[in-house]
């Protein structure tokens, strides 16, 4: 296999969406990374939407639609420890391994954090990285199971890129890691996307300025 300085890991639509500015700066940089998809969810066409290679290896077989983790917990578990080992052992493979980075909240984030952490690969000469790090409801159960993830992730990860203050206070400190602010990537894709749809638009549907929001997590709108 060639080398890469990069790894990045990605399971979901949503982490590929707040991944993707990136990805793209690492091509623009001509820095080489590698690819890997879980297979959590079926990304579709979005790669070619946003610009960005393929993936270089796809660990499972990609669903035709999601599903709710607590719908099917023991399938999900199962499917996170197999997941764990086999992000491993191709991280194993790679050459020139500088950097692992996975973001958010996913089963495939806390997969990724334990497949490349220290407790696993104790002599390793990389560092992985959580990008989107420090967030927290402060309630285990809510929302579920991405709180659990997210704490997983920060406990095994070299490095933590938060997005806010709160985020950063809520890790620095705490664990033997490496903190920096970094803002939240999701405001990129938004200009990115932005761009893209001032440069496309034929048709618009009104003349005043307008934005389309879709907001899913049910903590945000009670």
């Amino acid at each position: 296999m060639r080398q890469y300085k990069i790894a990045i890991i990605i399971g979901t639509r949503a982490e590929l969406i707040k991944t993707f500015t990136v990805m793209l700066e690492l091509q623009r940089r001509e820095i080489p990374y590698y690819f890997i998809h879980t297979g959590q969810h079926n990304l579709g066409d979005l790669c070619k939407m946003f610009g960005v290679k393929e993936p270089d290896e796809i660990l499972t077989k990609e669903p035709k639609k999601s599903t709710k983790f607590y719908s099917k917990i023991k399938k999900a578990l199962l499917w996170n420890i197999r997941i764990v080992f086999k992000i491993r052992s191709v991280l194993k493979r790679i050459l020139g391994l500088e950097y692992v980075m996975y973001h958010g909240d996913t089963m495939t984030t806390a997969s990724a954090s334990i497949a490349s952490s220290r407790l696993l690969n104790p002599f390793k000469k990389y560092q992985n990285i959580h990008l989107e790090a420090g967030l927290r409801s402060d309630n285990i159960r809510e929302p579920f199971p991405e709180e659990i993830a997210r704490r997983i992730a920060d406990r095994f990860s070299d490095i933590l890129l938060t997005v806010s203050d709160r985020s950063t206070g809520n890790v620095q400190g705490r664990f033997n890691t490496r903190v920096i602010q970094v803002g939240n990537t999701i405001a990129d894709s938004a200009r990115v996307a932005l761009m893209y749809a001032v440069n496309k638009r034929t048709n618009p549907l009104t003349k005043e300025k307008f934005a389309l929001i879709t907001v899913h997590r049910h903590e945000n709108i009670k």
